[in-house]
This record gives structure tokens, sequence and C-alpha cells, in this order.
């Protein structure tokens, strides 16, 4: 039995740690003359009180990319921006890695004319996105095109 193995005294195993969950993040770069729309996150929760690009998670770009595009801009427009005739571009797929959730994040870029921010957001131009709302490293994949 472990008496002779002498294995009594060892300590327990360590569990092994969650695996991360996956939760899909949808992105839109919306940028108008006076900068690019950013939403402040709930002061509670992952990333409490910074501010990111309009974004959704927890749905992923699973239809072709043009159908997740038109749902990006339906959504934009259902706050009561004018979404212009520009074509959204797709943005590269990233990911960001949390110490429990892994962000599998994608979106569209898009061009609007110039109004007024949606209520809880703001128009921030590259200047304020290096200054006063920057962006967490989590959307670190998507600088380049913001700064």
């Amino acid at each position: 039995g472990s008496w002779a193995a002498g294995t009594t005294a060892q300590l327990p195993q360590k569990a092994k740690p969650k695996p991360r969950k996956i939760v899909p993040v949808t992105l839109a770069l919306v940028e108008s003359p006076a900068g690019f729309l950013v939403q402040q996150r709930p002061q509670k929760g992952l990333l409490a009180g910074l501010w990111q690009p309009f974004a959704f998670e927890g749905t992923a770009m699973t239809q072709p990319e043009l159908d997740a595009a038109l749902r990006t801009i339906a959504r934009l427009a259902a706050l009561g921006l004018d979404t212009g005739t520009a074509a959204p571009a797709a943005l590269p797929a990233a990911k960001h890695i949390f110490t429990h959730i892994e962000w599998l994040m994608s979106g569209v870029q898009l061009r609007v004319p110039a109004q007024n921010a949606p209520a809880g957001y703001v128009c921030a131009s590259r200047e304020q996105l290096r200054t006063t709302y920057t962006l967490p490293g989590a959307f670190r994949a998507y600088k380049p095109l913001l700064l």
C-alpha cells in the first residue's frame, strides 16, 4: 500500500488551472471628421472604467464578414449614428489573453459623416486617444489604426 511506497507525506497535487473562457468581441473603429467613437467600460469588471472603441462582447463574426459588418452598422444606426455611405473594411482578427478570459477580436472600420456622438460615447481625436482616452493594452493590435 501507500505505506510501503512512502507516499503518504506528499503534498496534495495542485489542481490544474481552469481553462480560459473564450469570449468573442466585435469592434467597430468608427471614424468621423472629429475623431473616433469611444465608450467607457463599466466601473466594475474587466478593464473597469477604461475607454474602448465601440465593441460588443460575446458576438463573433461567424457569418461571412460582410453580414457581420452590416449587423455592426445596424447596431450603430440603432444608436442614432449616421453611418454614411462608405463601405466598411474588415479589421484583422486579434486576440488578447487575460488571466481567466481570452478575447477573440474581429470587426470593421467605418468612416462616417460629421455628427454628434451617441449618448454614452465620445468622439476622440488621435491626439486625445494618445493622452486623454488611452485605450487598454487589450486593443494593442488596433492602435496603429487609431493613432
